[in-house]
């Protein structure tokens, strides 16, 4: 009896022996491969534990093309391409095309803080910058064969970063996007690369410009083995030359106000909001943002018009008499219907009358900035912190349009400045 009870014992031990070396014989063979685009000792994946909300209001955030409005690129390498497009920090990423014997130019998808990259043109991302968003996210632009911008510096979307080329890990000229969960001072490879829409149109499909997820875009070079041939995506993003209003900017006089519109023939629906959208045309429809303007700091300017100062998307950071809205019923309001295609904007409104009396200057030294982080802070959808350079935090405001569906929403009202870098 004895026996038959250690025979037993033996063979249940021998059992369970076998069972731990095939249970760590298969999480051994599970492991993910090193990726060449990825660094073994500090690339992690943080998707899911950074704590780093990856969307806005909801949605996935929108980006612009790295080229100037109207330029047409092939998309040659999408999400989870074959070739590299598989690792940790380039998974959601898309290639696009350029010349190989010219160079073109690269212009910011967003605004933000520049950190340029050259430490290694022969791997990786090689000389890449990363657009810093100050939530936690960069934009990286890489494979770049020169950048004249200067780290640290703040950019616009549309403002030239540099020119294309064939640095790091790459078979021929292009550029490389993506949205990135990290430090932007760090290499773009020891980020995490995340979702991302693209605001563009698609020549092959003929579309007119719209917000695309990443790995909704077509994306392959087929005789490289892949089933198609990427697309052709035209870019919808604006240039950007800031310029004086008028000759009579630097006069004591404010410009003359051209005057408003008149109302539609039934009054708009009213709201007690700060800031919100309305169908002012009455035609279903909401296209005018109304901005309350008592929100000005100053109360005296309350009254006085404003222009409509954007940093992307929809504006292109000119001052014109076209950009000038009326304090009407106390709200400014602001139409997008005039805008002919689907665009991200993010802007704030400027006081018609300087901070000397004088109209506002492109050299930003007299400017009255419509302040409201009082509203900001209470969690409105419309608004998007932003790091300015000075001790005050920065608050904009953000909507996406499209003549279809209409004006949303696309702010973060929710960010802390403590998230700023």
């Amino acid at each position: 009896m004895s026996s038959l009870f250690d025979t037993v014992i033996r063979t249940f031990c021998w059992s369970m022996m076998v069972a731990i070396f095939a249970a760590m014989f298969i999480s051994c063979a599970s492991t993910d491969s090193f990726d060449v685009m990825s660094d073994a000792s500090e690339s992690k994946d943080v998707h899911e534990a950074s704590g780093v909300s990856f969307d806005e209001g909801g949605t996935v955030p929108i980006i612009q093309m790295p080229f100037a409005a109207g330029h047409t690129s092939q998309c040659t390498q999408g999400v989870n391409g074959d070739t590299s497009h598989h690792s940790t920090s380039t998974m959601y990423d898309v290639d696009f095309d350029t010349s190989n014997t010219s160079k073109q130019e690269l212009r910011a998808p967003v605004s933000g803080v520049v950190r340029v990259h050259v430490e290694d043109a022969s791997k990786n991302f090689g000389y890449h910058v990363c657009i810093d968003l100050g939530n936690g996210t960069y934009v990286v632009i890489g494979h770049m064969s020169d950048i004249s911008v200067r780290d640290g510096t703040s950019v616009v979307a549309g403002e030239l970063l540099g020119h294309e080329g064939c640095t790091g890990y790459c078979s021929g000229d292009h550029v490389h996007i993506g949205l990135h969960v990290g430090d932007a001072r760090k290499m773009a490879q020891f980020g995490v690369s995340i979702p991302v829409r693209y605001m563009l149109s698609d020549k092959t499909a003929k579309t007119k410009p719209s917000a695309v997820e990443s790995a909704s875009l077509v994306c392959g070079i087929k005789s490289l083995g892949d089933s198609v041939n990427g697309h052709f995506y035209i870019s919808a993003l604006p240039s950007v030359h800031a310029q004086v209003i008028n000759a009579s900017s630097t006069s004591s006089t404010p410009p003359p106000a051209k005057n408003p519109d008149p109302p539609p023939s039934k009054q708009p629906k009213e709201s007690s909001e700060d800031v919100w959208v309305n169908d002012y045309g009455l035609d279903g429809t909401q296209e005018t943002l109304m901005v309350k303007a008592s929100r000005w700091t100053n109360s005296n300017l309350a009254t006085k018009d404003a222009f409509v100062w954007g940093m992307g998307g929809c504006f292109d950071q000119k001052l014109t008499e076209a950009d000038r809205v009326h304090a009407e019923y106390d709200y400014y309001q602001i139409d997008f219907s005039k805008l002919g295609k689907s665009c991200l904007g993010e802007f704030t409104l400027i006081s018609s009358v300087g901070t000397d009396g004088k109209p506002p200057n492109v050299a930003m030294t007299n400017w009255n900035w419509w302040q409201n982080a009082p509203m900001c802070s209470q969690g409105s959808p419309f608004c998007q912190l932003k790091k300015n350079g000075q001790p005050w935090e920065e608050w904009m405001l953000r909507v996406v349009w499209d003549p279809d569906t209409g004006l949303m929403p696309f702010g973060n009202g929710y960010t802390k400045n403590a998230q700023l870098p």
